[in-house]
């Protein structure tokens, strides 16, 4: 399992979004395939991906057959979406407004207080790809 290389987003400090790689994530795309193949031979792969342009880009030089998953994207980052961390605490006094105040809107409250942080961790896509390999068909619905 491989992280994405180096996002334009990343070298600028903002958190989600699409964006492409950095030409230093770009050099690291570049050099997966020696990597991969001084580590594991000439195995066959198959390469997933999310639908995110960096994690496409950082796979576009291996020679796999290439499956891309929605389900592998980063949790949405809402409003937050390109911003700085720097950005999301000037704009906390306008999240905070946004926050119900009624006490059975309890989802809403954790959802909108963790929105800034939100994303999808390692273990979290482990689990969503052993799902995924233990059904007995792969559902062009579920990619």
């Amino acid at each position: 399992m491989l992280q994405h290389g180096e996002s334009q987003f990343n070298v600028e400090g903002k958190i989600g979004g699409d964006s492409p790689l950095s030409p230093r994530g770009q050099q690291y795309a570049n050099m997966l395939p020696a990597l991969i193949t001084d580590n594991i031979g000439d195995a066959p792969l198959t390469v997933w991906t999310s639908t995110l342009q960096r994690t496409i880009q950082t796979a576009s030089q291996l020679p796999y057959n290439k499956l891309t998953w929605k389900s592998l994207d980063e949790l949405d980052a809402g409003v937050c979406d390109g911003m700085t961390y720097d950005e999301i605490e000037v704009g906390s006094a306008v999240f905070h407004s946004l926050l119900p105040t009624h006490e059975d809107d309890l989802y809403r409250q954790r959802t909108l207080k963790t929105l800034p942080t939100g994303t999808m961790t390692s273990s979290t896509i482990v689990i969503a790809v052993v799902n995924l390999i233990g059904t007995s068909s792969c559902d062009s619905n579920r990619l």
